[in-house]
């Protein structure tokens, strides 16, 4: 490896299995729920949701429309999944590559750390946008066979406008697996910034006179519902992929003056720590 882009390609190979597996998995569910909705427009309209739980629907407001029943089965969870995974990934970055004994040997080759940081988050990058874009052809899919009244424009908007959401949560994991020394603490943090990020969503949109605690999380700011109701909103995408992008530039700085330490020795130390018990 000796630029950033050789680091990117290198990461993005290590983990395409995991890449094309979600792809088909969001692909499939996509369609699956998109494929849904007719069976459940009809019955869905004769329910009055209270005003607390249209909250949950966004700009959408009515769970029978498309647009809500799509936000409520598509776009209020899957996009957390693949934030999950790409927390997952992000954290493995630092503190899991140094506690395999995979970083020495990056940090051998000719790229400075930052290239290193960098190339990876590029890898993992592209990884979490393939996956997250392959929710745009299952949702036309089952849009065209069942005949579900939404534009292809709107549908694509509103899957654009998770990318930057997925991209964000690989750039706190990362800034959180370069500040903390293990991994398992890198992901309980990350996990933990996310799943608060996602109640207090869900909070401020039941309850309007909290509403200023959702529009505090990325989560507010990536809503697909008003995507879908009132066209692409680039500047939402701009502000948090802005942030992302600072997110980042903090776990480089954290990441060159952090002291890496060898994976080798403490991987020998518990095998022989494992050869003593199986002894005694």
């Amino acid at each position: 490896m000796r630029s950033v882009w050789d680091v990117a390609r290198w990461t993005l190979r290590d983990q395409r299995g995991g890449v094309i597996g979600l792809s088909l998995t969001m692909f499939g569910l996509a369609c699956t729920m998109t494929l849904l909705y007719p069976s459940y427009s009809d019955s869905l309209a004769q329910i009055e949701l209270p005003p607390a739980l249209e909250g949950f629907l966004g700009a959408a407001g009515s769970l029978a429309s498309p647009e809500g029943f799509i936000t409520a089965e598509v776009f209020s969870w899957l996009p957390v999944v693949i934030a999950v995974f790409a927390v997952v990934w992000g954290t493995g970055t630092i503190a899991g590559d140094e506690a395999d004994g995979a970083l020495d040997l990056m940090l051998a080759q000719p790229v400075r750390r930052a290239g290193i940081l960098v190339g990876k988050a590029l890898g993992l990058g592209m990884g979490v946008t393939i996956i997250t874009l392959a929710l745009y052809p299952g949702l036309m899919l089952g849009a065209v066979i069942v005949d579900v009244d939404i534009g292809a424009g709107a549908l694509l908007a509103a899957v654009v406008s998770q990318l930057p959401l997925v991209v964000l949560y690989l750039a706190v994991g990362m800034l959180a697996a370069a500040a903390l020394r293990t991994r398992r603490a890198a992901a309980v943090v990350t996990t933990s910034a996310l799943v608060a990020a996602y109640a207090l969503q869900l909070v401020g949109g039941a309850v309007p006179e909290l509403d200023v605690l959702s529009r505090i999380t990325p989560l507010h700011w990536a809503d697909a519902s008003v995507e879908m109701v009132d066209g692409a909103q680039p500047l939402r995408w701009l502000a948090v992929a802005g942030v992302a992008v600072v997110v980042l530039a903090c776990a480089v700085v954290l990441f060159e003056r952090r002291e890496i330490g060898s994976g080798q020795p403490r991987r020998a130390a518990r095998h022989r720590r494992s050869r003593i018990n199986r002894r005694a």
